[in-house]
């Protein structure tokens, strides 16, 4: 990439190519972004956002359009041990929408509530359904609050409408069901004893009512894990871990967290989940794709390396799925080969042509943050007739592929 990045976002376009935009750099939250194209494997620098963010959310439009929503900003670096919780006013509550077609961005009307480490669904009437996260009334000056609220942006009006979630929750996930509900699994929260504690129920919001109209138990509970809706319906939930301490150091994940131990299936309709077999190396902060055969690609994270210490994972695996009903709690383990270097807090994004493209991240062993990308091929590309990028490096298992190309910044016609 032009720029080494972790917790930034990465988001398909209609015409393939893929939009990077803001995260950590080596120094400070960014507000750049840039472009991948798969045509030419090359990247290209374009138009930045108004601000710098990270730990935004960035959800393509059904008119090819990305809505970006809140964020840490510049002032607010946060995560090491120790670090406390940003101020509410380093916190973004500001929107804005990318043009693929002039290559440029503008402002949308801002959401109600600033938050960060919240979640953003596309809704089946085109509207972005975003939940939770760090964050508050954006004219507030006190530590960041976990928040209990979501709110849902219109883009033919350009006007969010709030919600009450009934729990508080960030470092969660969501998931939009085959009926049109959004699954809110997962995530950490603050108890009346300013501890750090997992939210240990998963609510169901339905968009047709504006309203949670459903919960159960998260057994066991974990944050910064991942949720995928597989083809027979349910949601597969991997990883994730927990993590107690003072809110004083709200999101440090390092010595304090503690992988959770098994994978879970979510039913199709959201009322309990179901303990599958489990991956046995623990992670978080990793990725999830669905592959267009169905299966589920996890790649990377960070998983413990002894009892007070944690390093960014290499291993892939994919939990491929047996044909019928209840196809995922059937599922079994298949290596996916290994990443070309450790990476957590990266972003893993399907190609139209069925490749997996994974970006930056950090190794948090070291502290490096990554400026590389890598792609994932489920089955051996034909090399016939093709000249790969120069100083190429794949990685071959299994017919899969992880194929680190385009390690430093390359612009346009580079």
């Amino acid at each position: 990439m032009t720029q080494a990045r972790w917790g930034h976002s990465a988001t398909l376009l209609p015409d393939g190519r893929v939009l990077v935009a803001g995260g950590i750099g080596s120094i400070d939250t960014i507000s750049s972004a840039e472009i991948y194209d798969p045509d030419t494997t090359n990247w290209y620098p374009t138009a930045s956002m108004g601000e710098p963010r990270a730990f935004h959310t960035a959800t393509a439009l059904p008119g090819g359009d990305v809505l970006v929503t809140g964020g840490i900003g510049a002032a607010g670096i946060y995560g090491g041990p120790g670090t406390p919780p940003p101020p509410i006013a380093a916190i973004s509550p500001r929107a804005q929408v990318y043009s693929p077609r002039s290559g440029t961005w503008h402002s949308v009307s801002p959401m109600t509530t600033a938050r960060f480490e919240h979640t953003a669904e596309l809704l089946p009437g085109g509207g972005v359904f975003v939940a939770n996260g760090l964050g508050g009334p954006s004219d507030r000056t006190e530590p960041a609050l976990v928040l209990d609220s979501g709110e849902t942006f219109d883009p033919v009006t350009g006007r969010w409408t709030t919600a009450s979630l009934e729990v508080s929750r960030y470092a969660a996930t969501s998931a939009l069901l085959a009926d049109g509900r959004v699954l809110l699994y997962g995530g950490l929260t603050i108890d009346a004893n300013n501890q750090v504690a997992p939210a240990i129920v998963a609510t169901v919001f339905n968009p047709l009512t504006n309203a949670v109209d459903g919960a159960f138990a998260v057994d066991p509970p974990r944050a910064r894990h991942t949720a995928t809706r597989v083809p027979d319906g349910t949601v597969l939930i991997v990883g994730g871990g927990t993590r107690g301490g003072s809110a004083d150091n709200a999101d440090s994940d390092t010595a304090e967290f503690t992988d959770t131990p098994t994978d879970c299936v979510v039913d199709r309709t959201a009322r309990f989940s179901t303990v599958i077999v489990s991956l046995s190396q623990r992670r978080h902060r990793h990725t999830a794709t669905l592959l267009p055969d169905g299966s589920a690609l996890i790649a990377g994270g960070v998983g413990a390396a002894g009892p007070a210490a944690h390093r960014s994972l290499t291993d892939a695996w994919r939990y491929a799925l047996p044909k019928g009903a209840s196809a995922a709690l059937a599922g079994y383990w298949v290596w996916a080969g290994e990443l070309t270097e450790p990476r957590g807090a990266h972003t893993a994004t399907l190609l139209g042509n069925g490749t997996v493209l994974v970006t930056g991240g950090a190794d948090f062993a070291t502290g490096t943050i990554l400026d590389s990308a890598e792609l994932f091929f489920l089955k051996f590309p034909n090399l016939s007739g093709c000249t790969w990028p120069s100083a190429s490096l794949m990685l071959a298992t299994a017919g899969m592929i992880f194929e680190r190309h385009f390690r430093r910044s390359r612009g346009q016609g580079g």
